[in-house]
């Protein structure tokens, strides 16, 4: 959690939505390098209930990202570059072409879906 923490203070993020989903995890992944963000999930057959993947863009923007190839259901969110929520999806199956964060976004955040 250090490194999660070293990371958001350099944002100043300590009170936003982005920071509070963050601290309910005891391991986050953090995904910026272009091929990593590319890739995503696609590499796990399996994700723990417990880790939580961080995506950071290199701009504030709509951002666009897909289930096909996923072998396990998802919530994606999707943050504004000072943190706030802008939108969610929840038990996204794999196979979908297409999940918007319909408002500029700068960070996505994909966890394991609890149903």
């Amino acid at each position: 959690m250090k490194i999660l923490e070293n990371y958001l203070d350099n944002l100043s993020l300590e009170d936003s939505d982005l920071f509070r989903l963050l601290t309910k995890f005891e391991k986050i992944v953090i995904f910026k390098k272009a091929e990593d963000i590319r890739v995503g999930l696609l590499k796990y057959k399996t994700i723990s209930p417990n880790t939580a993947f961080l995506f950071k863009m290199s701009l504030e923007r709509i951002l666009e990202f897909h289930t096909v190839g996923m072998k396990f259901n998802i919530d994606i969110y999707f943050f504004s570059y000072s943190g706030k929520l802008v939108s969610k999806y929840k038990n996204l199956e794999p196979g979908i072409q297409r999940i918007s964060s319909k408002l500029p976004a700068i960070y996505a955040v994909e966890i394991l879906s609890r149903g």
